[in-house]
């Protein structure tokens, strides 16, 4: 179904080596050892990859069943806008284009320490500069613009040229794969893979299923990649189901890599000891293992393999990249500028242009980026991945006559399985003690990231409201000859509704809530845990004084971070917008800060109550996850989404069991109308008593409690 005029079109093959080179890159081959490290030894860490394949069939399933269906750019953005409207669409689409997009500069980072390993000396000996712990290197700058040059060119000359040099790029990446798993196969021992557990890292686990788990939480970044595959689907040459099939093929196929890998090479040498090779790991293991003239080919022969699998990864996602950000600006979700294409091989012109800036700038920022770039990646990749499951559940209820030429196993379970344990992953990125936290600087870029496509998707509302509904989603399917009649049937949500629930719950409250459980532990008990609070008991300094001074610092400081958020808002509202509701903003703003008090409230009486840190972490930290979790699970027992086909009426009791729930977001969006719904002020006012209760509660006790000094 090429729309290109002057190409003929992507093959099957050439949609499998998109989404599996994607995925595979180099981290099997420098990383290997790491991986064995973080799950106790190789044996967890294969198991774990196939307990990946498990979970992660079922969302490469409904990319499957949806593909075809709906078989234009954008995967999952369209898939979104077809189900729920613009709203998830933008949500889907812009965590999406994030993840391919922040891949660019990574590769174009990494491209010179991995040839370097194979050309010593060709980075240079000394540093232009440093940032953020990374050195640049004037042999790094030169290397990333030339490849960048490179990649640049084969994706201008249109989606056949880039598959083509994907084809050649995967062959040596499996051809060299094959090469190392073959030479594992011949110093294989079993001996080697005891003890089939131990924690060598100090990870946070302490058996054999947490070390699976731990590998588990870390798939998102390292099987990110197969939502490459529908992006390119306007290229195809064949039939469509066979690209929905691609994307289940890559997932499987790099799964069982990485396992099969993990427990060959984890049985070629005693696993301890291979977790002391200095990267490139699989090189360096093979090289040890052989020595001599064999060793030193192997290395080589590897370095190329991974040299090739950058390559497959920083093509893939700028194959998919540029599309991606067409479907949305198709449907003026984003500046309708970057919709351009070339009338010659429809190349997204603008897409690529930008693909090409972002690349560039990435070896300038030095390889101190990659590892918050990783998070972030795996955080955003997740948000798509998601948000997908729930649109085939929508879509197999809103049109189910819309042809289907291909549909999963399981149906709509399988795709309630993959939403579910896709969404409780995404949550356990934001957790601190979770084995997959993002860490604090991929959280920044993550917020950051989504509220500039927010921002984006606001400031283009004067466009959208010159073209008529219909029109933006006829010029979204245009290329599958989407019908008026099929629109009438598409999903919609209160934009402004939907955004402020997703800003004020996750966005803006899940980053101030986790600074509050630490800050508020640090406080008072792990002071008193550290023995500090001895010495500032021993001067005349009052235990009244300690309680109160401590208690104003978590009032005066989440007070000052939410005005200047607030302000920030309001003045960038005047600036996007004709018309601002300040009341309404600073209503909304107010109820976040006296929730966040509340909870905050509670993680100082904990804090106040325990003397050791990590009980005082427990309480004051699992009662804010249970909050939040809850929070989540109440929104799909929300009518908006029971009338969509995703909720459960059932889960609405949890929004009872948190105090997020007092948090009354739709009623505080009344403001300003007619009707104006004001069960918030009682609810702010339950939320301020919680409050006030806890901190007086917990001064009290530090004041009376015995202490270890």
């Amino acid at each position: 179904m090429s729309n290109n005029p002057e190409t003929k079109g992507l093959s099957s093959f050439d949609f499998f080596t998109i989404g599996f080179g994607a995925i595979v890159g180099v981290g099997w081959a420098l990383s290997l050892n790491n991986w064995m490290a973080n799950s106790g030894g190789p044996i967890p860490a294969a198991i774990g990859y196939l307990m990946v394949l498990v979970i992660l069939t079922p969302v490469a399933l409904c990319y499957c069943e949806l593909t075809p269906m709906l078989p234009v750019a954008g995967g999952g953005a369209a898939f979104a806008y077809r189900a729920f409207g613009e709203t998830a669409s933008i949500i889907s689409g812009w965590a999406a284009f994030g993840a391919f997009i922040f891949m660019l500069p990574w590769e174009a980072i990494y491209v010179t320490d991995v040839l370097s390993m194979i050309i010593p000396g060709v980075r240079g000996d000394t540093p232009l500069y440093t940032l953020n712990g990374g050195d640049v290197y004037l042999g790094g700058l030169i290397i990333g613009l030339v490849v960048t040059a490179i990649i640049t060119w084969a994706n201008a000359k249109g989606a056949v040229s880039a598959a083509w040099f994907q084809k050649v790029m995967t062959v040596i990446l499996l051809a060299a794969a094959a090469i190392g798993i073959i030479s594992g196969i011949f110093k294989f021992d079993f001996d080697n893979l005891k003890p089939i557990y131990e924690n060598v890292n100090d990870a946070n686990h302490n058996s054999i299923f947490g070390g699976i788990l731990a590998i588990m939480t870390s798939a998102p970044f390292f099987m990110c990649g197969f939502e490459t595959i529908p992006q390119a689907v306007e290229d195809a040459s064949g039939d469509v189901k066979d690209v929905g099939k691609a994307v289940v093929m890559a997932v499987a196929v790099a799964a069982l890599f990485y396992a099969l890998a993990l427990f060959v090479l984890g049985a070629a040498a005693p696993w301890q000891d291979f977790l002391d090779v200095d990267s490139p790991a699989v090189s360096n293991l093979l090289l040890n293992a052989y020595g001599g003239a064999i060793g030193r080919v192997l290395y080589i022969v590897i370095l190329i393999g991974t040299l090739a699998g950058l390559l497959t990864t920083w093509n893939g996602f700028y194959v998919a990249a540029p599309r991606l950000l067409m479907c949305l600006a198709r449907a003026n979700l984003v500046p309708k500028a970057l919709a351009k294409q070339n009338p010659k091989n429809g190349v997204p012109t603008n897409g690529i242009i930008l693909c090409a800036v972002l690349s560039a700038a990435g070896p300038f920022l030095g390889v101190g980026l990659i590892e918050p770039l990783t998070s972030f990646s795996g955080t955003a990749c997740l948000t798509s991945w998601a948000i997908t499951c729930f649109c085939l559940i929508r879509l197999r209820k809103t049109e189910p006559d819309l042809p289907r030429p291909y549909k999963i196993v399981g149906g709509t379970p399988t795709a309630w399985f993959g939403g579910i344990v896709m969404t409780v992953i995404w949550v356990m990125f934001f957790i601190p003690t979770s084995p997959c936290y993002m860490g604090t600087m991929a959280m920044i870029i993550f917020l950051v990231w989504m509220a500039i496509g927010i921002i984006l998707y606001l400031g283009n509302s004067g466009q959208r409201r010159k073209v008529p509904k219909e029109e933006r989603a006829a010029a979204m399917f245009a290329t599958m000859g989407v019908s008026t009649d099929l629109m009438d049937t598409m999903g919609s949500m209160d934009s402004t509704s939907m955004l402020n629930q997703m800003y004020f719950t996750v966005m803006g409250l899940l980053p101030i809530l986790l600074f509050i459980v630490i800050v508020a532990n640090s406080l008072v008990a792990d002071k008193v845990d550290k023995g500090s609070m001895a010495y500032v008991l021993s001067t005349p300094t009052k235990r009244s004084a300690v309680a109160i001074t401590q208690a104003i610092y978590l009032v005066v400081a989440p007070l000052i971070i939410i005005g200047i958020v607030c302000c920030v808002r309001i003045g960038s509202s005047f600036v996007l917008f004709d018309e601002v509701n300040v009341e309404q903003i600073v209503v909304l703003y107010a109820g976040m800060y006296i929730l966040i008090e509340a909870i905050a409230g509670l993680c100082y009486l904990g804090s106040c109550v325990f003397s050791q840190s990590k009980k005082s972490m427990a309480f004051g930290g699992g009662l804010t996850v249970w909050f939040f979790l809850a929070s989540l699970l109440g929104m799909f027992g929300s009518q908006s989404l029971i009338d969509m086909g995703i909720g459960v009426e059932a889960l609405g009791v949890f929004n009872k069991l948190t105090l997020i729930g007092l948090f009354d977001i739709n009623a505080i969006g009344t403001i300003g109308s007619g009707a104006v719904d004001y069960a918030f002020v009682w609810k702010f006012g339950v939320l301020a008593a919680v409050a006030v209760v806890c901190y007086v509660a917990g001064a009290i006790r530090f004041q009376k409690k015995d202490l270890p000094l």
